[in-house]
């Protein structure tokens, strides 16, 4: 069955925590009609789900490699990299950073800071201050999306909440996109109050199995029901009835 998406940029394989091969995701996206597919696996600093530098390299040679196989999809060089700092730091460096087709960014609670005092501030804050935490987490967001040059911010507030007004806002202000994550829909409040900021949205699957890829069905129903705009998500078909 056909993807309502054209592409899906948010795709995990073997390299970090998903269970299919690169190739495998790509012959998933050929079956369900996109014409793009980004491989993001999890960055390098999330403990036992991250890919290695090493991997990296050699995933990076297979995209390659496929691209010139497959000629009726484009294969993307991504990463899910980690927010870890309340400065919006990630754990990809610029030199990896340069290597890839676009960056994602997103916070999971697996990830080890490179500070002692934003495992403070983002972890442990969060069992103590749930206000406090969603004050750091939310500077945590609003400065990767100033600093990093993301193309869209992952599932923000699932891990630990953030003032999505001022997330959606930054989003805005610097063409980055929002994630609407079907493993994860965004709740329908906080929907609303990003619809609000004027910010552009993106449905992904964040695929950890290859029949996962370019689904994003509850990620579709949660945008209908805040009543966003279909011209507003960037990846959606023009009838999204297919």
């Amino acid at each position: 069955m056909q993807s309502i998406i054209t592409a899906d940029y948010h795709t995990h394989t073997v390299y970090s925590h998903g269970t299919g091969s690169v190739e495998e995701n790509v012959l998933s996206a050929i079956e369900k009609g996109l014409c793009e597919i980004g491989i993001s696996d999890h960055g390098f600093r999330q403990i036992a789900h991250g890919i290695s530098k090493k991997g990296y390299l050699k995933q990076a040679d297979e995209i390659r490699k496929l691209n010139e196989k497959y000629k009726n999809i484009r294969i993307l060089s991504s990463v899910e990299a980690n927010i870890v700092g309340t400065d919006g730091s990630i754990d990809i460096k610029q030199e990896w950073v340069s290597k890839l087709d676009y960056l994602i960014a997103g916070f999971h609670r697996t990830a080890v800071p490179w500070r002692v005092k934003d495992l403070i501030d983002l972890q442990f804050t969060a069992l103590i201050s749930p206000r406090k935490a969603r004050r750091n987490m939310t500077d945590a967001d609003v400065a990767a999306i100033n600093t990093n040059g993301l193309m869209l911010i992952t599932h923000p507030g699932e891990y630990i909440a953030v003032d999505i007004k001022r997330v959606a806002e930054a989003a805005s202000s610097r063409n980055v996109l929002i994630e609407i994550n079907n493993k994860h829909p965004m709740s329908k409040q906080n929907l609303l109050i990003a619809k609000e900021t004027g910010c552009r949205f993106v449905l992904s699957s964040d695929a950890h199995r290859p029949e996962d890829v370019g689904k994003v069905d509850r990620a579709y129903d949660a945008a209908l029901s805040a009543g966003i705009e279909c011209d507003r998500i960037i990846n959606l078909r023009k009838d999204p009835r297919i």
